[in-house]
C-alpha cells in the first residue's frame, strides 16, 4: 500500500492554525474529516509500525548512554536503520503512523479542552463576557479572530502569504489616507514586525510565516468595535495583496 503523506501533514498544519486563532470547532472538524479518511485505510497497521519503531529507538538511545557512545546521534541512527532492514520496518509507514497518532491525540485534547472551558461557574462571568467579545471571520484569502482584552483589542489571522512578502511600501501609501504613519521596527526572517501610529490609535503587527498577530490599542468609545474592525481589515487585505 502506498501512502501519500501531504494530506495529513496539511490536516495537522491546518489544525494547529485554527487552534492558534481559537477557532476549536474548526479544529475538530479538520480533525474528523482526516480520521475518517484514515479509518479507510491499514491505520492499525500503520500504529503498530510507528509504536514498534518508537520502543526500538527508545532502547538504542538507552543502549547508547549505557554504553557511553561518543557521538551517539550518529550511532544511534545507525544502529536504528540496521533495526528497521532487519525487522523489514517500512519508513514511510512509521513516519504515516506516527502522524495519525498525533492526529488523535490533537482531537482528544482539543475535545477535552473545550469540555472543560464549556463549564462556565458564576465566578467565570467576567471571562465569559470577554470570550463573547470574540469572533472570527474567514475570506478566501485569510481568517481571522478580533477579541476585546481589558486594555486593547487583540486580533489573531491566517495568511495565504507569508510575511517575508509583505510589501510594507505599498500598505504605508495606502494606510496614509487614513493618517497612519508606518515604522518597520523588526525584520528577520522568518519573522517581521512593525507599528502604526495615528491620533487615536496605536497598532503592532508582528507577521512569522503565514501567521499575523496584531495588538490594537484605542479609547474604549462607542464606535471603538468600528474602528477596530475596519482597520484590521485593512490591514489584512493589504498584507495579502
Amino acid at each position: 500500500m502506498e501512502h501519500d503523506l501531504s494530506f495529513i501533514i496539511k490536516a495537522i498544519n491546518d489544525i494547529n492554525n485554527s487552534i492558534w486563532l481559537g477557532d476549536f470547532k474548526k479544529a475538530v472538524e479538520i480533525a474528523d474529516l482526516n480520521l475518517r479518511i484514515l479509518s479507510k485505510l491499514e491505520i492499525s497497521e500503520l500504529q503498530r509500525t510507528a509504536i514498534e519503531l518508537r520502543e526500538i529507538i527508545r532502547q538504542i538511545r538507552k543502549d547508547s548512554k549505557e554504553k557511553e557512545i561518543e557521538n551517539r546521534r550518529l550511532w544511534v541512527a545507525e544502529q536504528v536503520s540496521k533495526e528497521m532492514e532487519k525487522k523489514e520496518l517500512n519508513a514511510v509507514k512509521n513516519i504515516f503512523g506516527v502522524l495519525a497518532i498525533h492526529l488523535l491525540n490533537l482531537r482528544e485534547t482539543i475535545r477535552y479542552f473545550m469540555e472543560a472551558t464549556s463549564q462556565v461557574t458564576l465566578e467565570d462571568s467576567s471571562k465569559k463576557d470577554l470570550e463573547e467579545e470574540r469572533f472570527l471571520k474567514e475570506t478566501n484569502r485569510y481568517r481571522y479572530t478580533i477579541q476585546r482584552l481589558p486594555d486593547k483589542w487583540e486580533v489573531r489571522a491566517i495568511l495565504d502569504k507569508t510575511a517575508s512578502l509583505w510589501n510594507l511600501e505599498n500598505l504605508r501609501r495606502e494606510l496614509s489616507n487614513y493618517n497612519f504613519w508606518i515604522e518597520e521596527i523588526h525584520k528577520r526572517r522568518p519573522s517581521r514586525t512593525f507599528e502604526l501610529y495615528a491620533q487615536d490609535m496605536y497598532v503592532q503587527v508582528t507577521g512569522q510565516e503565514n501567521q499575523v498577530e496584531m495588538s490594537i490599542y484605542t479609547p474604549a468609545t462607542t464606535d471603538a468595535r468600528q474602528r477596530v474592525n475596519k482597520i484590521t481589515e485593512t490591514i489584512l487585505k493589504l498584507l495579502a495583496q
